[in-house]
C-alpha cells in the first residue's frame, strides 16, 4: 500500500511522491483552509464568514429549537403540512452543512491531508454523535479544538474535548446535577419546585472506558460515580433559551468553560485510588486535575499508542512500532506533535501491510488522486440548501457519516467491520459515479504511475473495456483500498 494512502489521502500525478519531511511539515505547519465556490470553479480560500464561532453555533441551535417548538404549537396543521414546515426549517437552519462541505473541500484540495487524517483519527476517538443539537457544535470541536489541540499535549486536548458543549451534550452531562449540590439541597427544601437533580455517569464512563485508561485499569462503578461527581456542573442545555438565560447569568457566555457551581457535587472524590479533595479547588479545576492524571496513566498511553499504530501503520502493528511511539509519548510528556511524528516515522519505515481504509478515507483519496469533484461549492449551497444528491448524501451512502447518530466507540478500524458485499457494492457504485460524472483530471494509468512500487496490478486493471471500468477496478483494487493480507 502506497505510503500516501496509509497516512494521507493519496497524491495526484501533479503532487509527486509524499516524503517523510513533507508529512511532518504538514502536521506542524498551519495551512490555509481552501475550497471551491461552485462545483467546477478553481480552488480559493475558504470564506471567513462561513467559519462559525461557538457562540454563533449555540445561538443557531437555540433558534432552531425555538422555531421547531413553535411549529408543534401551530393548531389546525395536517401531519404532512407539519412535516413540510419541519423539513423547510431543517434546510434553512442547519449550518453544519457548511462543516460537511468544508471537510470535503479541505481533504480534497488542502495542503495538509496528513494533518486532516490525524484530525479525523482524534475526532473519531472522541466520538460525538448526532443528538439534541450536537451537529451545530461538532464543527467547532473539529475545526477549532482538535485542529489546535493536536499541536499541543494530549492532556490539554482531553480536557478541552471533555468540557466542550458537543461532548457534554452528546453524553448527557448537561443533565447531571449533584445530589448534594446547592440545587440538590434546594430541591429537598422546596419539593414543589420539581427541580431536576441526579448524576448522569455517561460521560464519566466513556472518559474512563474509551477516551483514556480502558477497562484494563480495573476501575469500579465507584470510580465511575466519583468521576461523574467531578463532572457534575459542567454544561447546561445549551440550545434551550430559558435554560441558557439562567445559566449565562451564572457562568457567562464562554461555552468552552460552562461550569455551573450550583449543580456541582461538593466534597472529596476518589478515582482510581487518588483523592480529589474539596480543599483542592472549588470543583472547576478538579476536572482538569482528573484529565491530567488520566492522560499520564500508563494504560492510557498503551491504549492510544496501539490505536495510533493500528490506524496509520498496520492493522496488526509490530511490537517495535508500538514501543517506538510509546517512547516518543513518554519522552515528550504527551506532546501530540512529537507522538504523531513518531507514528509517521514508523509508517514510512514499515513493510507491514496497511490497514483497510475507512470508507471516507478511501473516498477522499480517490477524489484527491483523480482530481475529480463530486460535491458542491459553497455558493451552490444557496441553490441547494438541502443535502445535495451528489454531495452530502454520499457520507451516508459510503457508510461513514460523522454527523450521524452513532455509538461512543466510534467507527471501527478493523477490516472485518467494513469488508462485506454491501460495502464493496457501495464502493463500486461510487467509483463508477466519480469516473462518469466527477470529471476526473487524471486517467487510471496516470494514477497508477504515481503509486509506484505499491501500485495496483496494471494488467488486471487493463481488463476494463473503457476508462470508467478501468477507473473502478483501480479504485476497488486491494492496493488502493488497503489490505491486511
Amino acid at each position: 500500500m502506497d505510503i500516501s494512502l496509509k497516512v494521507s489521502f493519496g497524491v495526484s500525478p501533479l503532487d509527486g511522491s509524499l516524503t517523510l519531511d513533507d508529512a511532518i511539515d504538514q502536521i506542524r505547519s498551519e495551512k490555509s483552509q481552501v475550497g471551491i465556490r461552485t462545483i467546477r470553479s478553481s480552488v480559493e480560500a475558504w470564506p471567513e464568514h462561513l467559519n462559525f464561532n461557538l457562540q454563533q453555533r449555540v445561538q443557531a441551535a437555540r433558534d432552531f429549537r425555538t422555531q421547531k417548538e413553535e411549529i408543534y404549537e401551530i393548531k389546525n396543521l395536517s401531519g404532512s403540512e407539519r412535516r413540510a414546515k419541519r423539513e423547510l426549517l431543517k434546510r434553512q437552519a442547519n449550518i453544519w452543512h457548511y462543516d460537511q462541505l468544508r471537510l470535503m473541500h479541505q481533504a480534497s484540495y488542502g495542503d495538509d491531508p496528513v494533518k486532516q487524517r490525524f484530525m479525523q483519527f482524534w475526532w473519531n476517538h472522541f466520538t460525538v454523535g448526532s443528538t439534541n443539537g450536537t451537529n451545530f457544535y461538532t464543527g467547532d470541536l473539529y475545526w477549532n479544538v482538535i485542529s489546535r489541540g493536536i499541536g499541543g499535549s494530549f492532556a490539554d486536548l482531553l480536557y478541552d474535548v471533555t468540557r466542550h458543549p458537543a461532548m457534554l451534550t452528546y453524553l448527557d452531562n448537561i443533565y447531571s446535577v449533584g445530589e448534594k449540590s446547592k440545587k440538590g439541597r434546594d430541591a429537598k427544601q422546596s419539593p414543589q419546585k420539581k427541580l431536576h437533580v441526579g448524576l448522569n455517569d455517561n460521560l464519566a464512563r466513556e472518559l474512563l472506558e474509551l477516551h483514556t485508561v480502558t477497562p484494563a485499569a480495573n476501575y469500579t462503578e465507584d470510580d465511575i460515580r466519583a468521576a461523574a461527581k467531578i463532572l457534575s456542573g459542567w454544561g447546561f442545555i445549551f440550545n434551550k433559551q430559558k435554560d441558557a438565560e439562567w445559566a449565562e447569568k451564572t457562568a457567562g457566555k464562554n461555552y468552552n468553560d460552562a461550569f455551573i457551581e450550583y449543580h456541582h457535587e461538593p466534597g472529596d472524590k476518589v478515582v482510581l485510588g487518588k483523592k480529589y479533595s474539596k480543599g483542592f479547588s472549588s470543583g472547576k479545576k478538579t476536572l482538569q486535575s482528573l484529565t491530567n492524571d488520566l492522560s499520564k496513566d500508563p494504560r492510557t498511553i498503551d491504549h492510544l499508542c496501539v490505536k495510533l499504530c493500528e490506524h496509520f501503520i498496520s492493522e496488526v502493528p509490530s511490537s517495535d512500532d508500538v514501543v517506538y511511539v510509546k517512547n516518543a509519548w513518554k519522552a515528550s510528556k504527551g506532546n501530540l506533535s512529537k507522538i504523531h511524528q513518531a507514528v509517521l516515522e514508523r509508517a514510512f519505515q514499515s513493510t507491514l501491510p496497511g490497514r483497510f481504509q475507512w470508507p471516507l478515507t478511501w473516498y477522499f483519496s480517490l477524489l484527491r488522486c483523480s482530481g475529480a469533484t463530486l460535491f458542491p461549492g459553497w455558493e451552490d449551497m444557496k441553490k441547494h440548501p438541502a443535502f445535495d444528491p451528489n454531495g452530502f448524501r454520499l457520507y451516508r451512502e459510503i457508510g461513514q457519516d460523522f454527523w450521524s447518530r452513532r455509538q461512543p466507540n466510534g467507527f471501527s478500524s478493523r477490516a472485518n467491520e467494513w469488508v462485506s458485499m454491501e460495502h464493496m457494492d457501495r464502493r463500486v457504485r461510487l467509483a463508477s459515479m466519480i469516473a462518469s460524472v466527477g470529471a476526473p483530471k487524471f486517467k487510471s494509468h496516470e494514477i497508477i504511475a504515481t503509486l509506484k512500487e505499491h501500485s495496483p496490478r496494471s494488467t488486471w486493471i487493463s481488463r476494463g473495456e473503457n476508462e470508467v471500468e478501468k477507473f473502478t477496478l483501480l479504485a476497488c483494487s486491494p492496493e488502493f483500498m488497503g489490505t491486511t493480507t
